[in-house]
């Protein structure tokens, strides 16, 4: 979402919306001695639309009445102000709200954020800092300007990696979370090495997490979690974004093992062993895809469907959820569907095993990715697992072990996983280390267990 240029809009634009949304009879002449008001006001109502979006003309009272000497209530506002919205386009009166002229061209988007804002708290700051944001432009955290500069930093002092940067910030500002970050990263050249990347994602998180939002009535992400009292701490949780990383063959592995990559888990790439074959992969992704289709129309999840040329893994992973909290919509599917026997036995090995669980990723092998996790008697115990597409080392990148929450199917004599891999945000110090490692040699003292038939 880009914000308009006003100043290019014709007076023809400018007296159409003014007509549209606003009685020209109301339009009077400043009332004598209140000139300054309106000037006052004028500053208040341009910062708060670039603040909020969109304020009740009643709070933008209570703001400027709480910081200032003179006083104001809500229709003068509208009488002193509405003149000035035909002649600057600095914002707009709609129904009871002065809303942003980005609003302008459809103003269905000014009736969502009102609804996103219902129920928040407003953010009132000091009259200096509200009046910061007479500046459209205006970057309200620093950490914006160190994500910058760690761009300068790490790919040269260039105005494509301003152009960069700009384009990431209003992506990750308005933009749907992680999934399109990595081709953005790829289209201007940003390949990280993975411990690189990691930094950037930090200041990524930070960044966000402390930036007013419209949405938020102008809080922060981590102020609105303190309000709701989750407390601030990694607000937004973010997954490995595909393509990001640039990992050379004699570049450290990610996995964290001290080897080179080639020596390390390229090779399970190179063999496929750690993976299904292509054939079943291919069956896998038939039958999985023919089920999460099922279940968002049976359910009304997603709403408007699923692309099948377009994948939304924020939209699949919507679907799945409501499929794992409700798995006998596997027996419908069966049900209601011709399909071949083959995947019938399949869907069915699902519907009565599969497992969701947190478990840690603490090694890699040429037939599979050893996760260790608990079974029903409280015992550690470690799950051998296998990539669909690629290996699950790929798929994660980390060093390990890492924390993952997951939900593991049986896959003909196989162990896999339902395609969605959840990095969560846990690191862990030496201490945990020790105590991880400790857990997987005892848990090595009983055989890698392969199959969810075996699982009790």
């Amino acid at each position: 979402m880009f914000l308009r240029d006003i100043n290019r809009m014709t007076e023809t634009e400018v007296k159409t919306i003014f007509d549209q949304y606003n009685r020209e009879m109301d339009r009077v002449r400043c009332p004598y001695g209140r000139s300054g008001v309106r000037a006052q006001l004028d500053a208040y109502a341009l910062a708060a639309v670039n603040l909020y979006g969109a304020v009740r003309r009643e709070d933008l009272v209570m703001i400027f009445n709480r910081q200032n000497e003179a006083q104001t209530d809500a229709e003068e506002v509208y009488v002193l102000l509405l003149p000035l919205v035909l002649k600057k386009g600095h914002y707009a009166f709609y129904k009871e709200y002065l809303v942003h002229p980005i609003f302008f061209d459809d103003f269905v988007g000014a009736d969502h954020l009102i609804l996103a804002q219902a129920g928040k708290p407003l953010y009132v700051p000091d009259q200096e800092e509200l009046l910061d944001y007479l500046c459209i432009d205006l970057v309200d955290n620093i950490h914006w300007e160190e994500t910058l500069l760690f761009l300068l930093d790490t790919f040269g002092d260039s105005v494509e990696i301003l152009i960069a940067f700009i384009e990431i910030r209003e992506y990750m500002m308005f933009g749907d979370g992680f999934s399109e970050l990595g081709p953005l990263m790829e289209k201007h050249g940003l390949l990280f090495e993975p411990d690189v990347l990691k930094s950037f994602f930090d200041l990524l998180v930070h960044a966000v997490n402390n930036t007013r939002i419209w949405e938020n009535n102008g809080h922060t992400p981590a102020e609105m979690l303190e309000i709701m009292g989750s407390g601030p701490d990694k607000v937004i949780d973010f997954p490995r974004v595909q393509g990001a990383v640039k990992v050379g063959r004699n570049s450290p592995c990610p996995c964290g093992s001290g080897k080179k990559y080639k020596h390390c888990c390229a090779r399970y790439e190179l063999s496929g062993s750690a993976q299904i074959s292509e054939a079943e992969s291919l069956m896998f992704y038939e039958t999985w895809m023919g089920l999460i289709n099922f279940v968002d129309r049976h359910e009304h999840v997603t709403k408007r469907g699923i692309d099948p040329y377009n994948l939304d893994q924020k939209l699949i992973y919507k679907v799945r959820k409501v499929l794992w909290e409700n798995p006998s919509l596997i027996d419908h599917y069966i049900r209601d569907m011709a399909l071949p026997q083959e995947e019938i036995d399949l869907l069915r090995s699902w519907r009565t095993k599969f497992w969701i669980d947190k478990f840690l990723i603490v090694e890699y092998r040429d037939e599979y990715a050893v996760f260790l996790g608990t079974n029903s008697e409280g015992e550690n115990r470690l799950y051998g697992v296998k990539g669909i597409s690629e290996p699950v080392s790929s798929v994660v990148q980390s060093p390990l072990p890492v924390l993952v929450e997951a939900v593991l199917l049986p896959f003909k004599d196989k162990l896999i996983y339902d395609s969605f891999l959840k990095p969560l945000p846990v690191s862990f110090g030496d201490g945990a280390r020790a105590l991880f490692e400790e857990m997987h040699q005892k848990a090595k003292e009983y055989p890698v267990t392969t199959r969810l038939e075996e699982i009790t």
